[in-house]
């Protein structure tokens, strides 16, 4: 919170002085959760030219998730109401129920701004949800909570339709390092964070495209 102070006392200092406050400049401090990172403050005319370029990671990997009334243990180890601070488990206490896509880091670049998901969806059932986890899996085998979404498909009918996905999680300043991997989940089920749909459903995977937008980094070996 420290910069949106030091950006606030100084907007009050000119407005309390008497003078017109000009219009402060985009700022975004880097999250520091995992051994490694370093605070770094980027400053910009706008949030999306901080970062100009993107990573995109692929898997043409067909998974299926089914509806659960939870709860799950990655959504307890991470509900910030009973938790604080970042939030790392090891992957190996991953939930079941989930689709789950791995991609190393292939470079040291710095993520500003809100992954993208593109996903085809097979949707079973009148009403389904699709939670999405992004974490950062370091070489041990933890992994700490980058981002994360929930959203609601509601179909209105009990068939089964076919929907392309597009979809944004939460945005964060997130530097990856050589040697972690991303790992990002598709899931019914991320309770007590969300409520669990009351409809029973599946959704079929295939064609995950997850974009991140950076600030480019050097190519890991």
């Amino acid at each position: 919170w420290q910069q949106a102070h030091n950006e606030s006392n100084a907007w009050l200092t000119s407005v309390l002085g008497g003078h017109t406050p000009s219009v402060p400049r985009v700022t975004a401090d880097t999250t520091r959760c995992v051994a490694g990172q370093t605070l770094h403050t980027y400053t910009a005319s706008s949030f999306g030219s901080i970062a100009r370029s993107h990573i995109t990671l692929l898997s043409a990997a067909a998974q299926t998730t089914v509806s659960s009334n939870g709860p799950s243990v990655e959504g307890a180890q991470t509900d910030p109401i009973a938790n604080s601070g970042c939030r790392s488990m090891a992957a190996s206490q991953s939930d079941p129920n989930e689709a789950s896509y791995t991609f190393a880091v292939p470079s040291a670049a710095t993520l500003v701004g809100g992954p993208v998901v593109n996903v085809t969806a097979t949707v079973t059932g009148s009403s389904a949800e699709i939670d999405a986890r992004l974490w950062d899996v370091d070489a041990a085998g933890n992994q700490t909570l980058m981002s994360r979404t929930p959203y609601r498909l509601e179909e209105g009918t009990n068939g089964t339709t076919v929907v392309p996905l597009t979809f944004e999680l939460w945005p964060n300043a997130w530097q990856l390092q050589c040697g972690h991997s991303v790992k990002l989940e598709l899931t019914q089920d991320d309770s007590p964070v969300w409520r669990p749909d009351n409809e029973p459903s599946s959704i079929a995977l295939s064609g995950l495209q997850l974009t991140l937008p950076v600030v480019a980094g050097t190519r890991c070996p």
